[in-house]
């Protein structure tokens, strides 16, 4: 797919917008767009956004691999459109070394303009073989401070963990922070005996990372995680997988200490499920959204169950939308809630329809469920994928798409930009070939 397409000469397209400067009630862009090629040599696969620097030039972070070596990398963006050669983060040369990083769950930017980013490490190149959690941060995205290791799990060949399916040592992560700055994050874990397990460690200002405490121990494997402060804590959720179904689980916090947190608890059980986001939907709501098999042919079910900050408590499930002619979603991407909303943007598959850009949009804890763009639907060649999504201080709800027609050979790069039931829609690039963030 366009999105993790992999080359040598890798072709950047920079969308510079301009917004209205009026109030939030009339705020709309008013359609200047500038769309400028950018070219940079370099291996890469994935690239995500960490953020803007103090200095406005936005910083981007991945992992890759070419013949030889592979690493952790950032280059910065300035807004007059100049492109910093890639710095590495991390860097190995030896054989199987493997990083990941997911920059949508493992970065953050501070109140005080630092970039931190969490990446794991597996080395396979000794008898006894590492995994390992690190964290680096950095002022301005050029300059990265020496990596911290959060954790440790080592095992070896012949070990129970080895026997699975799932790789041994430190899996997914997911990143949060309060009001003040307060780092938090939870990761899963295989352990060399066979054990899973989610672990959550918290950071003050100025301070070192605590050592992790299990929040939850069993013999099912945890993936999707998640995790948001939650005014007076912080709420975390994953999946369990049981190998015949599969277990949403939660847990939460009242402080932002690890003593403060419930056991887990398991809020759906299902065939199939696939985890939208943790995400803030309204003041002190906090919505789980995720989508299960309605039991009819190609149609899921979209639901949202609701924790309230203040009563600490969970509500029922709540149906947000039936989505027929699907059978799962993907390229998922939400947004932080912002001027009393945020939004979920994913694509809807099934083997009879083409992909389709959806969005949900979160107002008062309530989900709205919207097409990105239904006119271009009508054409049964086109396929639709969701590449990103954001919303700005106004309320304007921002979704990156590609629309690929199999029929005219054609892919076009979309800006959509939602607010109060208005569209506008431009056109970034029209070329597949390049690599598009």
């Amino acid at each position: 797919m366009v999105r993790k397409l992999l080359s040598l000469l890798t072709t950047l397209t920079l969308a510079v917008l301009g917004l209205s400067q009026v109030s939030p009630a009339q705020a709309w862009p008013d359609s200047t767009l500038v769309a400028t090629p950018l070219t940079s040599s370099d291996w890469r696969s994935e690239i995500g956004p960490i953020g803007k620097s103090l200095n406005s030039n936005m910083v981007y972070a991945y992992a890759a691999t070419e013949p030889g070596a592979t690493y952790v990398r950032a280059y910065t963006l300035s807004p007059d459109g100049t492109l910093t050669q890639p710095v590495d983060i991390a860097r190995s040369t030896g054989e199987g070394v493997n990083y990941q990083l997911t920059p949508s769950k493992n970065t953050w930017v501070d109140s005080s303009g630092t970039f931190h980013l969490l990446y794991t490490k597996y080395d396979p190149t000794q008898t006894i073989r590492t995994s390992t959690l690190n964290y680096v941060s950095s002022k301005d995205g050029i300059v990265w401070s020496a990596p911290i290791t959060i954790a440790t799990k080592t095992f070896q060949f012949g070990d129970p963990c080895t026997a699975g399916q799932d790789g041994c040592g430190i899996g997914q992560i997911s990143l949060s922070h309060t009001s003040n700055d307060q780092l938090a994050l939870i990761f899963s874990s295989l352990n060399s005996d066979g054990t899973k397990q989610v672990f959550f460690t918290t950071k003050l200002p100025g301070k070192n990372w605590l050592s992790p405490q299990a929040l939850d121990s069993s013999t099912l494997a945890p993936y999707q995680l998640d995790l948001v402060y939650a005014g007076k804590g912080f709420v975390a959720s994953w999946i369990n997988n049981t190998g015949s179904s599969f277990r949403l689980m939660s847990a939460f916090s009242t402080g932002t200490s690890f003593k403060t947190w419930t056991a887990p608890q398991e809020r759906a059980t299902t065939s199939a499920i696939v985890h939208l986001d943790l995400l803030q939907v309204g003041t002190n709501k906090y919505g789980l959204v995720y989508s299960t098999p309605s039991g009819l042919a190609h149609q899921q079910n979209v639901y949202m169950q609701t924790f309230d900050s203040k009563s600490m408590r969970f509500g029922a499930a709540q149906l947000i939308v039936s989505l027929s002619g699907t059978d799962d979603l993907s390229y998922i991407f939400p947004t932080e809630f912002v001027a009393g909303q945020s939004a979920i943007a994913f694509t809807t598959w099934a083997p009879s329809t083409e992909g389709e850009a959806r969005y949900i949009l979160f107002r008062n804890g309530v989900g709205i469920p919207q097409y990105v763009n239904q006119e271009l639907l009508s054409i049964d060649s086109l396929t639709q994928f969701t590449q990103g999504a954001s919303m700005d201080k106004s309320g304007h709800l921002s979704i990156v798409w590609l629309a690929q027609d199999s029929n005219a050979n054609t892919a076009d790069l979309y800006l959509s930009q939602i607010f109060r039931g208005n569209r506008s829609d431009v056109v970034l690039s029209n070329t597949a070939s390049e690599y598009l963030v």
